[in-house]
């Protein structure tokens, strides 16, 4: 199949639901700085969402995060529907409304050097679902778990920080497996 996609950049002019909407597989779509709201739904494989590197900010996946996406009403802000999906150096920030900042119905997808908050879940990772973190960080979700795993969703989370949620991480479903490695899980309460 066609592995070449196109590699399209957004900048807090461009609607970027609307971007991520008209995306097809193997797609890179580069977020310049700034602060977008979005309910997003990755639908289509092999989708690619980071932030763009700048002159000020020439590795966005190490330093603080310059591109924050939340959610414009009661929605979540990002939805995954689809596989082998990808999000990096992105603040994904949840608003006080009764939904998870992340809802992975399906598919799987890689979250990498993100950060998570929200006043509810911060990622629901549904049957089947397959969720990849590596060097994350899911806090201030006061009112639910940083992540929580349904019946048969999978997780392989790595190098990643669970602080100051109302539960760490919960196993809320029969043969629910993830697996953690060099994770801390503090302050929740």
């Amino acid at each position: 199949g066609d592995k070449q996609g196109r590699i399209i950049h957004v900048d807090p002019s461009r609607d970027l639901r609307n971007v991520i909407a008209e995306c097809k597989a193997w797609d890179i779509v580069e977020i310049a700085p700034g602060t977008y709201d979005a309910y997003l739904q990755f639908n289509v494989k092999h989708l690619t969402v980071r932030a763009a590197k700048t002159v000020a900010n020439p590795n966005p996946y190490q330093a603080a995060h310059t591109v924050t996406i939340t959610t414009p009403e009661a929605f979540p802000v990002l939805e995954v529907n689809a596989s082998d999906c990808k999000i990096q150096g992105i603040h994904l920030q949840g608003r006080d409304n009764p939904h998870p900042t992340v809802v992975v119905n399906s598919g799987s997808i890689k979250f990498q050097d993100c950060n998570v908050t929200g006043t509810q879940c911060g990622v629901q990772v549904h049957p089947g679902a397959m969720v990849v973190m590596e060097n994350c960080r899911t806090a201030d979700c006061v009112r639910g778990a940083g992540m929580r795993f349904s019946d048969h969703a999978m997780g392989h989370i790595i190098k990643s920080v669970f602080t100051n949620n109302k539960i760490g991480v919960q196993l809320a479903g029969s043969h629910c497996n993830p697996w953690f490695g060099k994770c801390k899980i503090v302050r929740n309460r």
